[in-house]
Formats: structure tokens, sequence, C-alpha cells
């Protein structure tokens, strides 16, 4: 709601002190701008004061959550950033072209971590009325990719995927969703017994994945 950096720079301050009021913090551990399109708001006046705050060593670390490809490109060119939380899963292709030299460079002098590695729990519904609409024509080509992956490994398909995730060098840690006590136990069982793949189990997932469309992996876009 700020209508000047003035009053952008004001409100940051604002949030960040009372957070760490409400929370009894002397320092903050990273914060992170959610969408890369708010960095440039009023000429970065947000960015200014996090690099403020960093400065004064009251933020360990300043970040960016992104959405697709073009941002992730666009991140990788600042050098302020020192962390990325980004979208991948074993669904995921979009990413493919950053999966190497590059993203691996970055990955030495910020902190990447990836969201949905899951997809929602996309590939893990069998109901078809669950699917969003706008999707649907993709479920059977969803199934056999991840009926070929448990047949070939042994395991659950959420093993392989977040597995899959954490296997890839670029990849620093994840983060995933829980809302009951039940799942937090499934998830602490997955990471406990993860699967190694070697560098040519990866090229056999990404050998046989099929090319799914930007709908399907960006929740953002479905339709139910």
């Amino acid at each position: 709601d700020a209508k000047n950096s003035n009053e952008l720079e004001q409100l940051c301050k604002k949030s960040i002190h009372d957070s760490m009021k409400t929370l009894s913090l002397k320092k903050i551990e990273s914060i992170l701008f959610h969408r890369l399109s708010h960095v440039e708001l009023y000429e970065g006046a947000a960015l200014n004061v996090l690099r403020s705050f960093k400065n004064d060593d009251i933020i360990n670390s300043i970040g960016v959550s992104i959405q697709s490809p073009d941002e992730l490109a666009s991140c990788l060119k600042m050098d302020w950033i020192d962390k990325i939380q980004m979208p991948f899963n074993i669904l995921d292709h979009r990413f493919k072209e950053f999966e190497s030299d590059a993203l691996l460079k970055f990955s030495h002098r910020a902190e990447v971590q990836v969201r949905s590695s899951l997809l929602q729990g996309l590939f893990l519904l069998n109901d078809v009325e669950k699917w969003p609409k706008n999707i649907l024509q993709e479920k059977i080509k969803v199934e056999m990719f991840v009926d070929s992956l448990c047949k070939k490994f042994g395991r659950d398909i959420k093993t392989i995927a977040i597995s899959y995730v954490l296997s890839q060098p670029w990849i620093d840690n994840i983060t995933l969703g829980v809302t009951t006590q039940q799942q937090l136990s499934e998830i602490q069982k997955i990471l406990i017994n993860l699967i190694d793949f070697s560098e040519e189990d990866i090229r056999f997932i990404n050998g046989i994945r099929p090319r799914f469309s930007d709908t399907l992996l960006n929740p953002a876009l479905w339709e139910n």
C-alpha cells in the first residue's frame, strides 16, 4: 500500500521490527521477497532496507522466491542474492538448461532451496475428481511415468520424488509442507531412507520423463 519509496522503507522497517518483537528474535536468519518483481518497487526501496539491516547484522541472508526459468536467469546475475527458493520436482523439465554449470556455480555462493517437490501431491492423486480440470488430459501420462519409476526402483513415488530432488548437486535443501503428525512422521521416514541415485539413475529418469505442460507444472494455473 506504499505510495512512494519512503513509505515503503518505513513499512519494511516496521514489519521487520514487529516480527522480531513478536518472535523474540535478536537476529533474523533470512528474509525472502515473495516475488522477484517486488525487488524493483520504488527503485529498490525494500531491498535497500534489507541490505542495511544485513550490514547491521540484523539479517543474516536476503533472498527471493522465483516462479519461472526467466526469473531464475535474472537472479543468477544478481550478486546480492544469498538465497533462492524455487519450484522443482521430478516432473519438471523447465529448468533443465540450468541444471549444470550455471546453477552449480550459483549454489557455491548462495543457498538454493526447492519447494513443490511433490507438486502439491498431484502425482499421488488417483481420484480423477480431484484432478484440476484443465490438466486432466495429462493424468494418464503422469501415471505411466510414475508406474515406470516405481517398477524400476522398487520404491514408492514419494520416496523416489524426494530422493530425485535431493540428488541434484545444485540443490541445498527442500521445504515440505505437512498438516498432520502422520504426514510429518511419513516424511521423516522418507528422509531417513532416501534413495542414493547415481548419475546414471538421474539420466534414466530424465530420459524417460515425458514433456509436461507448463500449466501442469505451475499450480497457480490449475482450474478446479
